[in-house]
This record gives structure tokens, C-alpha cells and sequence, in this order.
């Protein structure tokens, strides 16, 4: 699937609020081979407002396409892991951004 974002001019990043070693581990455990930023002092966290659990128990997750100016040009996940988009309502949107670019 990091293909068809590539094919779309696009980069798909994972940020974990974990040091480089866990972040990979955990990268790796989800089969994921894209760009891994490791985020252990939680400074991209805050800027995402994603600082904070879910009760407690939970790490707020959320699902970003920004484009290259640094512009959100989409969010959605309500800070909850199984609440995320599908990847191929995501790849839409890159796609569609993709358009305007051009």
C-alpha cells in the first residue's frame, strides 16, 4: 500500500512516543516499512493534541494528510486507535490533493 501513496507523490509517516529502538520495534511488529519518527518526549504529541490517553489506558491516535506547505488537509480518528480512516479513504484524499497540484 506505501506504493500507491508514493505513486501519488506523497509520504506516509508513523510517529511513536517511544525512543528510537521501541519505535522501531513496534514499526516493525505492525509490518510497517515507511518513515518511522520517533517521538519520546511527546513534542509532536502536543502539537496534534495527542498528548494525553484515552482514560488512562489508551494512546490518542489520529490520522494526518498534510500537505507541503504544512497545511491539514485532513484529520479524523477522534483520538482513538480503532476509530481511524481506512487507508484507502486516506489515499483519496492524498489523491485528490494531488490533482490541484499539478
Amino acid at each position: 500500500m506505501l506504493d500507491d501513496f508514493h505513486a501519488a507523490g506523497s509520504e506516509v509517516l508513523i510517529v511513536i512516543p517511544e525512543d528510537v529502538e521501541k519505535s522501531e520495534r513496534y514499526a516493525n511488529a505492525m509490518g510497517f516499512s515507511g518513515v518511522v519518527i520517533p517521538d519520546k518526549k511527546r513534542d509532536i504529541y502536543r502539537q496534534y493534541g495527542l498528548d494525553r490517553s484515552w482514560f488512562g489506558m489508551i494512546q490518542k491516535s489520529e490520522m494526518f494528510v498534510i500537505d507541503g506547505f504544512g497545511k491539514i488537509r485532513f484529520a479524523q480518528g477522534h483520538g482513538l486507535p480503532f476509530s481511524l480512516p481506512s487507508v484507502t479513504e486516506v489515499l483519496d484524499v492524498v489523491k485528490d490533493m494531488q490533482q490541484f497540484q499539478e
